[in-house]
């Protein structure tokens, strides 16, 4: 089975993963960190808005942890694919 990798925007709300859909994230180093580190890492999770707040800022909650989707890509290019859509309540 293949899937689309895509390029991750979290920019618009109509081009990012839903709330509750299972997402595999392909993250390869970028800029002085591809020369030193060239290792692609995969991981799956979903995205969830911020619970603490009223923001519309996304965490990425994945098997590695959680992390800021907008730190992680400071350093990496970051590619997605859903595999799943449903609730993760």
């Amino acid at each position: 089975m293949t899937h689309e990798w895509r390029p991750l925007d979290l920019r618009r709300a109509d081009s990012r993963p839903r709330d509750g859909e299972l997402v595999a994230l392909k993250l390869m180093p970028a800029g002085s960190r591809a020369r030193s580190f060239d290792r692609t890492q995969y991981d799956i999770g979903f995205f969830r808005p911020d619970g603490m707040t009223k923001s519309p800022k996304l965490w990425w909650l994945g098997a590695h942890g959680v992390d800021d989707p907008i730190r992680m890509k400071k350093h990496m290019h970051l590619l997605h694919s859903v595999f799943f859509s449903g609730s993760h309540s």
